[in-house]
């Protein structure tokens, strides 16, 4: 009676190393399949970052020219003037030799 006992364990064992066997070689993925999933993934980062920057040009307001903040406010009339005063003083001094 202990002999069937263990040879029915043993078969046991044996069905069940089987089943184990089979499962896993289900689990098998091709190649093609990892390529074709990693195409995937690149097709999607590319529409992500498409997306980003298309939504970021609409953020960016488009209408107005930037400007310089308050900073030097100089008088554009007094800096034309100065620029031909000196080089007509320069001419001056240059045609005087």
């Amino acid at each position: 009676k202990r002999q069937l006992v263990a040879q029915i364990d043993n078969l046991e064992a044996r069905n069940k190393m089987v089943e184990v066997a089979r499962s896993s070689s289900e689990l098998v993925i091709s190649d093609s399949q990892v390529a074709r999933t990693s195409e995937l993934i690149d097709e999607i980062k590319s529409r992500l970052s498409a997306e980003e920057k298309i939504l970021d040009a609409e953020i960016l307001p488009m209408d107005r020219i930037p400007v310089e903040a308050d900073g030097d406010e100089n008088d554009i009339v007094a800096d034309v003037a100065a620029y031909f005063n000196q080089k007509s003083t320069e001419s001056l001094a240059t045609s005087s030799r």
